[in-house]
């Protein structure tokens, strides 16, 4: 008997608490708190740490990228006028044949949407909130007897970098 009251119990506090506030009071709390700061101003971006597993498998290497970018701002960084807010370049290398890598997968951390790809560069304009923000890139190359040799430009369109 004891432990049904305490149901019973909640529910009415409950209910007095929903009484007591008044009308429209938790739709204007939110909406207050709905819209952040924005900019499209990249400068705050930094990419933190590059982490790039290699792995040999026949005919290829398959790359796998982590990036770690911060924004150090206190504004959310999106895109203006279909402008990148993240910009990525796929290497190349002194394969004759196959010199282009090639994505072997979908971007990580990004929404697909988001992502353009225009020759070797992959263009990003997910929006990018204060903090940490981290993408995985996977791609392969093609693989030359006695091994490659790759040119990876790193592409950042901040002067930060």
């Amino acid at each position: 008997m004891k432990y049904r009251l305490f149901p019973k119990l909640f529910i009415l506090c409950a209910a007095l608490l929903i009484a007591w506030l008044p009308p429209g009071s938790t739709q204007a709390a939110k909406a207050e708190q709905s819209v952040p700061a924005t900019t499209s101003d990249t400068s705050r971006l930094t990419l933190m740490r590059n982490i790039l597993f290699v792995r040999l498998t026949k005919g290829f290497y398959e790359i796998q990228e982590i990036f770690m970018f911060q924004n150090r701002g206190k504004k959310t960084i999106v895109s203006k006028h279909g402008s990148p807010t993240l910009r990525l370049v796929l290497p190349r290398s002194n394969n004759i044949r196959r010199p282009d890598a090639e994505l072997s997968a979908p971007l990580q951390g990004v929404r697909r949407k988001n992502v353009r790809l225009s020759g070797a560069e992959v263009n990003i304009t997910e929006p990018i909130p204060p903090g940490i923000k981290l993408v995985g890139l996977f791609y392969r190359l093609a693989d030359e007897f006695g091994g490659i040799v790759v040119d990876r430009p790193i592409a950042y369109g901040t002067s930060s970098f």
